[in-house]
């Protein structure tokens, strides 16, 4: 009620289609994901839920509770697999009661992680032996249910020494506490069940920690905490930033700070709405403004949330974007991107090597079917602004789902993910699909994108090897040079 009565704020960034935008779809490089009929014994599952993870071949694409392996051309390589079929064997994480799937890709070691909450009472982790998707993976599991709690929400990102994990957890009589947890990866990757350590953060919700990018790039970081997002209040407004400190050692867990994203903006924020659709008079489910990511990128932390605001003729759901320097912790840059009568949920965002960034979301309204669309701003552009926005994937039908009233249930996250080059955006989102039958009417998209102002970077591979010549061109006898493309730049 009461993000329905803000009233009309000039913080906020129009958002027009009839303009040219720099960030542009990478060609062939766009195909249809998986959607309601694609997995689970025929019984299909709503919301979806999806992500996806990118490596130097091979596309990994997730949603609640089977996930596909594609080649960068959109060819099907290996699925649709279900997670409990993908974990059969490893208990507490074969069963149907798996939800909340996530996928990583880590740059430094060439391997893909998969993950996903198993029943509320456990974490369910897998990695690639090598860095064939298709191949071999390591299968564990781990009790997450702390003093009996349920275990809810997980989100995962890659760190220098572990694979951090948030989450929520809930009790008898509602939210517990935010808890994070730390999963040893060389112990992970090399078949040992892993050493996992965890710790509370109290009333902080919704523990994001950060992804780490940059590897080819040589901006991955070389020391330091890990570094955690929080929803701190959960308000909207304020965010709070964590740092984890040599886990497996003096695990030193510290709150560094807060920021607040109503005065980087200057726009007050809402609680997200529920919002109308094309057909129907059934709105869906707009959830909260729940921090959505936490990419890590040369030194910074790039993040989005959902929040209402009114960019003039009343409220809307609108998109939220920041850019976090985490010593500080304060806002490098921030925005709100809006339109009247139109509302955007589950953004996520990324940055490439070149400090710009592209936003994937859901967009729709009472003219309009659920739709995917992107946008992005160079480095250089405006502070606080973003290039107009492109349309991805348009809905076609109304959406439906399972619920007999109310608001339809539409999901909680998408991902924008970085291709290891640190130049191409890969984005899987969420549009209405008519998939056949009115149980769940969700399908999800892929698009590559980039900027023509940044390219890619990426390591050699393989080793040099030659002779030592003197200052004439003669060969020194016995004298070699050698160098290797994992220990050299």
């Amino acid at each position: 009620a009461e993000a329905m009565l803000l009233p009309p704020q000039f913080g906020i960034e129009q958002a027009f289609l009839n303009e040219i935008s720099q960030l542009s779809l990478a060609p062939g490089a766009s195909f249809d994901s998986l959607d309601y009929t694609d997995c689970c014994g025929g019984g299909g599952n709503v919301p979806p839920d999806p992500e996806l993870a990118v490596g130097p071949n091979h596309i990994i694409a997730v949603v609640n509770v089977a996930f596909e392996i594609y080649d960068k051309s959109g060819n099907l390589l290996a699925g649709p697999t279900t997670f409990s079929s993908f974990f059969n064997g490893t208990p507490d994480c074969s069963n149907t009661g798996v939800f909340d799937p996530n996928v990583l890709y880590d740059e430094s070691a060439d391997r893909f992680i998969l993950g996903i909450d198993g029943n509320g009472t456990d974490y369910c982790i897998a990695a690639t032996t090598g860095s064939d998707p298709t191949g071999g993976w390591h299968r564990y599991a781990f009790p997450t249910d702390i003093n009996g709690n349920f275990f809810d929400f997980p989100h995962v990102g890659v760190g220098l020494d572990a694979i951090y994990m948030g989450a929520n957890q809930f009790g008898a009589v509602g939210f517990a506490e935010g808890r994070v947890w730390a999963i040893d990866k060389s112990e992970l990757y090399s078949g040992i069940s892993p050493s996992v350590v965890t710790q509370g953060i109290g009333s902080d919700s919704t523990p994001q920690p950060m992804h780490l990018h940059g590897w080819n790039q040589n901006t991955w970081p070389v020391s330091g905490p890990h570094y955690i997002l929080t929803d701190n209040l959960f308000n909207g407004e304020t965010y709070a930033v964590w740092s984890w400190e040599d886990p497996f050692g003096l695990d030193v867990l510290d709150k560094d700070g807060t920021v607040n994203l109503d005065f980087a903006t200057g726009v007050t924020s809402g609680q997200a709405l529920d919002w109308p659709q094309l057909g129907s008079n059934r709105n869906l489910q707009g959830n909260d403004y729940r921090v959505q990511d936490a990419d890590y990128r040369n030194g910074d932390i790039w993040m989005s949330t959902t929040i209402s605001c009114n960019p003039g003729s009343g409220s809307v759901n609108c998109a939220r974007w920041a850019r976090i320097d985490p010593t500080g912790p304060t806002v490098v840059d921030a925005g709100v991107l809006a339109s009247d009568g139109e509302y955007r949920t589950f953004p996520n965002v990324a940055a490439n090597h070149c400090d710009d960034m592209a936003m994937g979301y859901t967009k729709g309204s009472s003219s309009t079917y659920p739709s995917i669309y992107v946008a992005g701003r160079l480095s250089s552009d405006t502070p606080g602004t973003l290039q107009p926005e492109s349309l991805l994937k348009a809905g076609e039908i109304t959406y439906t789902s399972f619920e007999s009233s109310g608001s339809y249930r539409w999901g909680d996250y998408t991902e924008m993910a970085m291709d290891p080059d640190g130049n191409t955006f890969w984005y899987i989102g969420e549009y209405s699909k008519n998939t056949g039958t009115t149980s769940g009417r969700w399908g999800t998209y892929i698009g590559a994108f980039s900027f023509s102002d940044c390219s890619p970077v990426t390591q050699p591979t393989g080793s040099l090897s030659g002779i030592v010549m003197d200052e004439l061109g003669a060969a020194i006898p016995g004298a070699t040079v050698s160098a290797d493309s994992g220990q050299s730049t």
